[in-house]
């Protein structure tokens, strides 16, 4: 883990990120998260080149661990940690992309 100024660790935690900047009616909305997060890792990226990699996104979010299409839709997620564990998986899957690493 990498340090920071007197030695505490830095951390990500997106979860606390969309609780804190956006509205709590949107929290378990797969298309307003999946905008918000893309938007803040490709803020200057028109939304048609984006169209991909929403989609796979949208498929993440509403799709149990097995990745079974639409088996577990993000708006009906109850437990806080399988909520994390999708929005964790949502920000690896952006960051992971050949798309970020072109930047």
């Amino acid at each position: 883990m990498d340090c920071g100024s007197n030695d505490t660790d830095n951390v990500c935690d997106p979860v606390a990120l969309l609780q804190d900047r956006m509205p709590a009616g949107d929290w378990n909305n797969a298309e307003a998260v999946t905008d918000y997060l893309l938007g803040l890792v490709y803020p200057s990226e028109g939304t048609a080149n984006l169209t991909l990699d929403r989609d796979e996104c949208l498929f993440l979010l509403n799709s149990d661990a097995s990745g079974t299409p639409g088996s577990s839709p993000f708006a009906t997620l109850t437990d806080p940690d399988a909520y994390g564990e999708r929005v964790r998986s949502l920000a690896a899957l952006i960051l992971a992309a050949p798309k970020f690493h072109d930047q």
